[in-house]
């Protein structure tokens, strides 16, 4: 079994610079800028690490959170090599063979959308496994989210004060996933289930909207539901959104020559002076049967939701 365990830092984009990724063509979590990885073999061996900084390519300013978190300054990076240098590196040094575990989701999401940014084959990302929902699943009994300090302190794995480097997390996930029934738990594994179906798909209309008190002000906008694709005159035909999640809306869209789309809303947020600042990225993909597929599952199970709240209201429920 050839696991990698990774851990990865990434700039984040400062609130002011939101709007850049209308540019970008996609939402950005951040622009990687440190890999680390340590190789766990069959045995037990965890010596063989990935430790390397990386270049910029999009972000020009480090943002003051992550330069106080990690202690990587803008000056360290100059001279490193860029992502997709150092990106290609990391993928011959997992080999062919290798398995990606992470703590969280975060760090794959990142790594996602920077193979995406730079071009790079979707085929690098390899599977992937969520060791901490690993460790809820065989410790705790529970997918309750422990923070990887919380973790190592319940499985006797000693962290010292180098935390918030990326070999160095990555090396205390390793030591946690060692104490782990890992071959069981990677068999039962349905990596596919965390799979997002919209990874890699390029947009066809990408738009962020910026400036917003709050969330109800912005769904209320009419500009964020007209949309209007390259080259056409009238707006794409919606149909009703449905909520994927607490910030995300779906809807599937039809242009005038009846071809399909999906529609994906997400809300954010971020302080600005002493106030809120709200805003949505709505991202337009072409509606393959698999991605209507998702979007009547979704449909589906807001209805079934919606009738089991209607019901428990009924006095006759009772």
């Amino acid at each position: 079994m050839n696991c990698i365990i990774f851990d990865l830092e990434w700039n984040e984009i400062v609130p002011y610079q939101l709007a850049m990724q209308n540019e970008i063509g996609f939402p950005l979590s951040g622009e990687i800028i440190e890999i680390g990885a340590v190789r766990m073999t069959g045995d037990g061996d965890l010596s063989d690490r990935f430790d390397r900084l990386v270049k910029p390519s999009f972000l020009r300013r480090m943002h003051p959170h992550v330069k106080r978190l990690t202690g990587i300054t803008w000056e360290m990076l100059q001279e490193e090599d860029d992502f997709k240098t150092v990106m290609t590196e990391f993928n011959r040094w997992c080999g062919d063979d290798a398995l990606l575990l992470s703590w969280g989701t975060s760090d794959r999401q990142v790594l996602a959308e920077n193979l995406r940014l730079h071009h790079l084959p979707r085929t690098w990302l390899k599977p992937w496994y969520d060791a901490q929902k690993i460790f809820g699943r065989y410790c705790l009994d529970t997918y309750e989210q422990y923070g990887l300090a919380r973790a190592a302190e319940y499985m006797g794995v000693a962290m010292a004060d180098d935390a918030h480097r990326a070999v160095n997390d990555a090396a205390y996930t390793a030591q946690i996933c060692e104490r782990l029934p890992l071959r069981r738990a990677i068999r039962e594994y349905d990596f596919h289930r965390n799979l997002g179906p919209l990874e890699f798909r390029p947009t066809v209309e990408f738009q962020y909207f910026d400036g917003y008190r709050d969330s109800q002000s912005a769904w209320a906008d009419p500009a964020i539901w007209e949309i209007y694709l390259p080259d056409q005159d009238a707006p794409l035909a919606l149909t009703e959104p449905e909520r994927l999640r607490r910030h995300t809306l779906l809807a599937l869209a039809m242009d005038h020559l009846g071809k399909r789309y999906l529609v994906r809303w997400k809300t954010y947020q971020y302080k600005k002076g002493r106030g809120t600042v709200h805003g949505v990225a709505r991202e337009t993909y072409r509606a393959v049967p698999l991605l209507i597929a998702w979007y009547r599952d979704v449909a589906e199970r807001n209805t079934r939701r919606r009738r089991l709240h209607e019901a428990k209201s009924n006095p006759a429920f009772r």
